[in-house]
């Protein structure tokens, strides 16, 4: 009987902060369940990844200085 293959989950990390995306890279690489298919540092980097890509889950996180509130990425 042929053994089945789980499919992967794919993960496009999105986060200004290199070291942030950097850690979460180490983290989820060790969970063979997961890919990392990407990496954006900028809300429009992240749309175009998104297009492209196509993940089946995108991590956000974007802190700018001086906004008290996340502002939602637009497309343009």
């Amino acid at each position: 009987m042929a053994k089945t293959t789980k499919p992967q989950i794919r993960v496009l990390l999105a986060d200004d902060h290199a070291i942030f995306r950097d850690g979460l890279r180490k983290l989820l690489d060790s969970d063979e369940d997961i890919t990392i298919v990407g990496e954006a540092q900028n809300g429009a980097e992240c749309i175009k990844l998104l297009a492209k890509l196509k993940p089946d889950i995108l991590l956000l996180r974007f802190a700018h200085a001086g906004q008290r509130r996340p502002r939602r990425a637009r497309r343009s």
